[in-house]
């Protein structure tokens, strides 16, 4: 497959530049273009690359460099380069197993990014970093990684919605979804929101959590403190069914680290290797006390703490029984 990597270097102007544009290479339409000595050899310079373990083709304004060495860490890059006026194009590509591929963007655009100056044969000085802004346009390797930590983060949403439905349903009762409305006032700031109403008593496998997005979830089980009574401190439904048998550290900031990495992730923005290496730990690390406190949901020690919700439950579930065997009788 093919993994690419585009750029945009916009010419800085300076007062020198302003003051000698008359100097500077023009093109039929009087616009300046980039010298093709600055263009070619700024890049094979920067890289550490002689015209000799590459092939180049010249096409004006427009030239390609591919890495045909094989002793080279960027063997098989292809660098395709356009200029107009005072704006470059840079689009590097190459082929291969996905894997390999990224990994070899990585380490071009590592030493792209990488201040460096250059002195030419006739001593003068050039360097990306003074005569350009670099714009990244496009970006396979955040997509690879984006990719990547999906999994993770879809059992990270799935366990949080299933640790609630466990959790409030035995706290509220069987009838839970009907007193959804009156959970949510007895939080904080969530005490606003509302769910669209159903009609009837119809129960929607998508029904209440699936209608609330990833921050909405971890507001209501991690952030919302519920109302307590005179006397008492308000905790989040976490503290309160969870952290004295799931202490989790630094709760609060890894939480905001992870809507960070979410927000990346959902409109595509630039994912780097050690973002996603630091959003896996992270959701690994959440997974693993998600599982921890579903498994908990399930112990009788759970049961017995919110009794008398549960025995609310029981009984309803036992009328529902009954009415069912009566009809099978």
């Amino acid at each position: 497959m093919t993994s690419k990597i585009s750029y945009i270097f916009k010419r800085k102007e300076s007062k020198n530049d302003k003051a000698n544009t008359n100097k500077r290479p023009q093109n039929n339409d009087g616009k300046i273009v980039l010298s093709t000595w600055t263009i070619k050899n700024t890049i094979l310079a920067h890289f550490g690359l002689s015209e000799k373990q590459c092939d180049i083709e010249d096409l004006g304004v427009i030239f390609n460099i591919s890495v045909i060495d094989k002793q080279s860490d960027l063997f098989g890059i292809d660098i395709v380069i356009h200029q107009t006026t005072d704006i470059m194009f840079l689009d590097v590509s190459i082929d291969g197993e996905e894997s390999h591929n990224i990994e070899v963007l990585e380490l071009f655009d590592s030493i792209l990014l990488t201040p460096k100056t250059i002195y030419t044969f006739l001593k003068v000085e050039v360097s990306l970093y003074k005569g350009y802004d670099i714009i990244k346009t496009y970006d396979d390797v955040s997509s690879y990684y984006c990719k990547l930590i999906y999994p993770k983060l879809d059992e990270f949403d799935r366990k949080i919605r299933l640790i609630m439905y466990n959790t409030y349903f035995i706290v509220f009762g069987a009838d839970f979804p009907q007193k959804f409305n009156f959970f949510i006032n007895s939080k904080g700031k969530l005490n606003k929101r509302r769910i669209e109403k159903r009609k009837g008593d119809e129960i929607f496998s998508d029904y209440i959590f699936y209608e609330y997005d990833y921050t909405q979830l971890i507001e209501i089980l991690f952030e919302d403190k519920r109302t307590a009574p005179k006397g008492e401190e308000p905790k989040s439904d976490w503290d309160l069914y969870f952290s004295n048998k799931i202490p989790l550290l630094n709760l609060e900031v890894d939480i905001e680290k992870l809507k960070g990495y979410r927000n990346k992730i959902s409109h595509c923005k630039i994912l780097t290797k050690s973002d996603y290496v630091e959003a896996k730990d992270l959701l690994s690390k959440y997974c693993v006390a998600f599982e921890k406190a579903i498994k908990l949901t399930y112990t009788k020690d759970f049961f017995s703490k919110f009794r008398s919700d549960f025995e609310n439950t029981l009984k309803r579930m036992t009328e529902l029984l009954e009415t069912i065997a009566s009809y099978i009788i």
